[in-house]
């Protein structure tokens, strides 16, 4: 539409999400359009409907979201799924009013990575990426549970159990906990190849949740790390990585094994 490099995409989903913390069961309409600025450069646009039920400890509730999700994806890397050099950096912004209450919020995430090899045929690679995201306008009782930011897991802090880290409030002495509305992860990697198809890598994460939008409020942070092996195929490596906690009561107590298709990052 709008030319030969503007794609219109459209998306329906119905969904329940069973997490740790909360369950979601949602219905969710999206249209919006995708055009390319040069050769590495995306960016995207759109409009979209859901309307959702939520369970957590703080209660029940159902809600109707009126979203305008926009973003865009800078790729420069050299091979997107076993990188050795360049940088990817991509952001996404989602301001959202619930059609219910009448609640205006926006939920910002960014994602920046970097890659450098040396040595010889550049068998040695350091690869860092950073997270950084916050919910504005809207606390943590008015804003979908899935829009607020946990730690652990693949995704964040390897080594740490998937999204334990939250924000725990105390209530008539019972201890409530969801996410927060602010979230900084860290994850630094050293990549080298053994051989053609073997590598090995060793890795460190880290990850904060805050209470409060642009971490005005209280914060919790955690850290992870551990080792890994690396398959080299025609798809991307095979990833193997093993994590224990590097920070908190358990340091190095307990393990988590993470499998998966292209590196970690």
């Amino acid at each position: 539409v709008y030319g030969a490099d503007t794609n219109l995409f459209s998306r329906a989903e119905i969904s329940r999400m069973d997490e740790p913390t909360y369950l979601i069961d949602k219905i969710a309409l999206e249209f919006g359009l995708t055009r390319p600025f040069g050769d590495d450069l995306d960016i995207y646009a759109g409009i979209g409907l859901l309307a959702a039920r939520e369970v957590t400890d703080l209660g029940t509730k159902t809600y109707t979201l009126f979203t305008l999700p926009v973003g865009a994806t800078l790729e420069r890397r050299d091979e997107p799924t076993n990188a050795k050099n360049g940088y990817y950096i991509s952001v996404d912004a989602t301001p959202f009013v619930n059609i219910d209450n009448g609640t205006v919020g926006a939920r910002v995430f960014g994602d920046a990575r970097a890659y450098r090899s040396f040595g010889e045929n550049d068998k040695a690679t350091i690869a860092a990426r950073t997270q950084i995201g916050t919910v504005t306008g809207s606390d943590i009782a008015d804003t979908p549970a899935d829009f607020l930011f946990y730690s652990g897991g693949g995704g964040t802090v390897r080594g740490q159990s998937y999204d334990s880290l939250g924000i725990d409030t105390v209530t008539n002495g019972e201890t409530t906990t969801t996410g927060g509305l602010s979230f900084v992860g860290a994850q630094l990697e050293a990549r080298y190849e053994v051989t053609e198809k073997i590598g090995l890598v060793g890795f460190y994460d880290f990850g904060q949740v805050g209470e409060e939008a642009g971490f005005s409020g209280a914060s919790e942070w955690h850290a992870g790390a551990g080792l890994g092996v690396r398959y080299n195929t025609g798809i991307g490596p095979i990833r193997l990585d093993i994590g224990t906690p590097a920070s908190g009561d358990n340091i190095g107590e307990e393990v988590q094994v993470y499998i998966g298709i292209g590196q970690s990052f």
